[in-house]
Formats: structure tokens, C-alpha cells, sequence
């Protein structure tokens, strides 16, 4: 038969993943003249003497913060594969990454804090106490983010065993410039206390307490704020690929008539309105709130909500339903660590899993002073203190028997 042509096909298939052991073999050398004895070094290891490559701790580490798939469900997929890992082990890994990352961590919190505007906020995360019997208190993530108009996107997550306003002021004290946060009262004392922080309001807050009316019952006063609200974000809708400068400019030339409108329609619609109703709350939350809702009309660079980093809270939050909480104070430290870094890496456009998997096998031997080139941000701007830095300082690693 001659051909006369061909048929093609395609299926998608999957090849299971496997654990395979890496034996290295160090050949032993010595002179009998001298008796010395000689081998090959080791290569250098996040773990000191750990057997786990940096490819399994990758894949532990990213199942857990982004895929959420908890510490002992990985160890009974790994015993479906013929390798019964201890969750002991696994979370003494895990912990081995955190604390090595953590100067990663501590460089993208020196950056954030260079940066121009800054957003803000909080969610409740369940520690482990064994001070008090295996108890659980109730911890706080802070996250933090330079501007969603900002050209260095970094997230950075500190955890705290409470939600005092002291441990926003612990981070940001050294901050100058506008921090984008709600309403709550933790952060009026950092205002009060440092003249270079300005507070930025953020509409959506605001917003949503008028929105809350109308889901109850139609409410055609309520329901005025929140079409109003509508046009300034479809102005903002137009401004996300333009400069500061020209976003500022488009604010005050429509932005602005709209919220000095809406300011007066407030004042006015509150004398007429009873006190303590759901309605005259929102109206006084919104007038009490306004000269920081008006900042963003004179900075292209703030921006006009703080959704941003409620989105990079959000991962948290799911996290949160599957890991019921972090076995120690300790533990939620090392794992914001590499939260952080896995955010930054996601925002900036970068594959957390491959730049985790390359940053492991290449930190242990890396230069103190040349941080930066492993941080997951494509555009850093150099500062002062890394064109002066010479020295070059050894990144303490995790060893085994330290914290757990």
C-alpha cells in the first residue's frame, strides 16, 4: 500500500510524580608519606547534613503556602508514594526554609519602607501556645504592600500575638509617606505619633457601609452614594497604564468635582437624617473620613482604595480554613517569611514555585551584599547603603535542633 498521507492526534497525559533517593559518592584520598586524608566537600545544603534536595523541600513548602494543602495531608500523599516522612520532619523542614529565607525577608521590608505610599491591613491567624497547655491564642498576620501604582510590587506579612496598634508602629516607624489603610483605631496612634506618616482613606470601606443598607432594603439615598462612588471608579478604570502625573491630573479635573459634590450632599443629607441609624453612621463614618479620602486627588501614585492588599490577604484566609493553625509563635514568623517572598514573587509577575526552587539551591553560598539579585523583583531601585556595602556578611542558615 502507498502512503498517502498521515493522521495525528493528541491526548493529555500525566507522569506521576516519584521520590527518588541521590546517592554522592566522595572519593577518599591519603598519603602514606604524609598520612593526610583528603575527599571532596560536600556541596552546601539549606539543611546542614539534611537529606531532603532542594527540589522536595520546594515542593513541601509550596503545596503548604500555595497550594494550602496542610503539613499532614502531604505526609499521607508521601506514604501512598513508599516514604513515611514524620510530620515532625516535615514541619522541622519547612521551619529550615523559613529561617533561611529570612534575610530575603528582612531585604524586602528595608525595600518596602523606601517606598512612597504604603497599604495596610490585618487578619486573624490561630497559634499553638504550649506555654498554656496546647491552647490556642489568637495571633495577627499584618500585610503590607507598596502602591498597586508603584513599579516595585512587594507584599510583605509580619505576624504578632496580638492586634495593638504598637506592632503596626514596630514596622513602620522608620516610614515616610502615605499609608493607605480603613478605619481602624490601631492605626491613629501612628499618625498622632509620626508627622512623616500620612493617613490615605480608602473608598471601598466607606463605600461598603452604604452598600450594606441597600442589601437590607431599597434605600434611594443610599443607594445615591453608591452611584456616585461608581464614577470615580470608572475614571480610575482609565488611569491604570498612565503616569502619576497624568493620574493626578484626570483626578482634579474630574475626580475632584465629584467628591466636592458628594461632600456637600453628605453634610446636608446628615442634618436631615435621625442619629444612631444604620444610615446616619454611614454618613458620619464618611464625613469623618473624607480629608483622607481626598488624598489621592493631589498623588498619582496613591490610590483611591485599599483593595490591594486585602487581594494578598485573601490567600491567607483560605490558607487559614486548611492549616486551623501555625504550631508556634515561632513557626507564624518563619512562615511569614516565606509568604512574603512567595507573594512578591506572584506580583511581580515570577513563578513562586520555579524562583523558590532556584533561590534554595544557590542560597547557602550566596553573597550577603548581593541580596537583591535573588529578591523576586523585576526593578529595583539601588540604595545608598548597597552602593557603600563592601563587606561581604555569611547568611546564618537553619541547623538541625533549632526551632521547630
Amino acid at each position: 500500500m502507498t502512503a498517502i498521507g498521515e493522521a495525528i492526534s493528541e491526548k493529555v497525559d500525566f507522569i506521576l510524580a516519584k521520590i527518588i533517593v541521590i546517592r554522592t559518592k566522595r572519593i577518599k584520598y591519603t598519603c602514606t608519606c604524609c598520612q593526610t586524608l583528603v575527599a571532596a566537600l560536600m556541596p552546601a545544603e539549606i539543611i546542614d547534613k539534611g537529606i531532603p534536595t532542594d527540589n522536595l523541600l520546594t515542593e513541601i513548602v509550596a503545596k503548604k503556602f500555595i497550594y494550602h494543602l496542610p503539613l499532614y495531608r502531604q505526609q499521607q500523599l508521601f506514604k501512598t508514594m513508599g516514604v513515611d516522612f514524620s510530620l515532625s520532619t516535615l514541619s522541622d523542614w519547612v521551619a529550615a526554609v523559613g529561617n533561611a529565607l529570612a534575610p530575603l525577608a528582612e531585604r524586602l521590608k528595608t525595600l518596602l519602607l523606601e517606598q512612597e505610599v504604603i497599604h495596610a491591613d490585618e487578619t486573624r491567624l490561630n497559634i499553638l501556645d504550649n506555654r498554656r497547655g496546647s491552647s490556642i491564642i489568637h495571633g495577627y498576620i499584618w500585610a503590607y504592600a507598596s502602591s498597586i501604582h508603584s513599579n516595585v510590587p512587594i507584599i510583605y506579612y509580619d505576624c504578632t500575638d496580638s492586634r495593638e496598634g504598637k506592632h503596626a508602629q514596630n514596622i513602620l516607624k522608620t516610614f515616610k509617606g502615605k499609608l493607605v489603610v480603613d478605619d481602624y483605631s490601631g492605626y491613629k496612634a501612628l499618625f498622632d505619633k509620626y508627622e512623616s506618616i500620612i493617613e490615605a482613606g480608602c473608598f471601598t470601606h466607606v463605600r461598603r457601609k452604604f452598600a450594606e443598607i441597600v442589601k437590607v432594603a431599597p434605600h434611594p439615598l443610599a443607594q445615591y452614594f453608591i452611584n456616585e462612588s461608581a464614577k470615580l471608579y470608572q475614571i480610575e478604570n482609565k488611569l491604570k497604564h498612565v503616569t502619576p502625573e497624568q493620574r493626578k491630573h484626570v483626578r482634579k479635573k474630574f475626580a475632584k468635582p465629584i467628591l466636592k459634590k458628594l461632600r456637600k450632599w453628605l453634610i446636608k443629607t446628615l442634618s436631615k437624617t435621625l442619629p444612631n441609624t444604620l444610615f446616619a453612621r454611614a454618613l458620619n463614618h464618611a464625613i469623618n473620613r473624607w480629608k483622607s479620602l481626598e488624598i489621592y486627588l493631589n498623588d498619582g501614585n496613591v490610590p483611591i482604595d485599599n483593595n490591594h492588599i486585602e487581594r494578598n490577604i485573601r490567600p491567607i484566609a483560605l490558607g487559614r480554613k486548611n492549616w486551623l493553625f501555625a504550631g508556634s509563635f515561632a513557626a507564624s514568623q518563619l512562615m511569614t517569611n516565606i509568604m512574603s517572598l512567595l507573594a512578591t514573587a506572584r506580583a511581580n509577575g515570577i513563578d513562586p514555585e520555579q524562583w523558590l526552587r532556584e533561590t534554595l539551591a544557590v542560597l547557602p553560598t550566596w553573597k550577603y551584599n548581593e541580596l537583591d539579585k535573588l529578591l523576586p523583583i523585576k526593578s529595583i531601585q539601588k540604595t545608598e547603603c548597597e552602593k557603600n556595602s563592601t563587606s561581604i556578611k555569611p547568611i546564618i542558615l537553619y541547623r538541625s535542633g533549632q526551632h521547630r
